[in-house]
């Protein structure tokens, strides 16, 4: 019987290195260790040093995999939040997505206020929610910035101070992220900076072309 035990471990193992997800990988960790107590339970005599190992590794990734279930339980968002996830932050994960909304300030922009101004860099990454605002320029408004749109995000990717006003419409809602509390969180959570970034990335292409066509 403990060889069969072992024999079933290793398997468990084998496939935990194939899959992807880490939960998958941790629960079939879990069920290999939980193999490998059993079989050294049943040793004679009782291999009572390993199978304390493998009662620790059980009680390592049964503390994981609750922490894991905890970040994907399914959230309950208000309007706002799910606005924001749904034109903005779909890529992320949903653990990535809660760790922005913690840091997320949704407020109504009141007509003709100054979201961005030029030569001072931005405190904040905005993203327009409902209504618009508009880039302005020397030569008057350069472009009209719609729901979904990010303002400040090429201060923010590249440390360039801005060239042109960015002014609120009257109905105007806006999210804000503090700037250097982005920054704590990206160096704390790489994968959430990582995910950002690449939304960032796609928002700066579309007002390329935009600017293009």
């Amino acid at each position: 019987m403990p060889d069969v035990l072992v024999h079933l471990a290793n398997a468990l193992f084998l496939v935990s290195y194939l899959v992807r997800d880490i939960l998958w990988l941790r629960a079939l960790c879990t069920g290999a260790a939980a193999c490998l107590a059993v079989a050294f339970y049943r040793m004679a005599p009782t291999a009572w040093a390993l199978l304390c190992w493998q009662l620790v590794f059980i009680v390592i990734n049964g503390v994981q995999i609750a922490l894991l279930l905890q970040e994907r339980r399914p959230m309950a968002l208000d309007p706002d939040a799910a606005l924001l996830r749904q034109l903005v932050l779909r890529p992320l994960l949903q653990a990535e997505f809660r760790a922005m909304l913690g840091l997320a300030r949704f407020e109504s922009a009141a007509p003709g206020e100054l979201l961005v101004r030029a030569g001072a860099m931005p405190a904040d990454l905005v993203v327009v929610l409902q209504g618009q605002a508009e880039v302005r320029g020397a030569t008057g408004v350069l472009a009209v910035l719609g729901p979904g749109r990010l303002v400040g995000e090429m201060s923010f990717v590249t440390g360039a101070l801005p060239t042109a006003d960015v002014v609120a419409h009257e109905g105007t809602r806006v999210v804000r992220f503090d700037r250097a509390a982005l920054e704590r969180l990206f160096a704390r959570r790489p994968d959430v900076g990582r995910a950002v970034h690449a939304v960032l990335g796609v928002d700066l292409v579309a007002k390329l072309r935009a600017t293009q066509a």
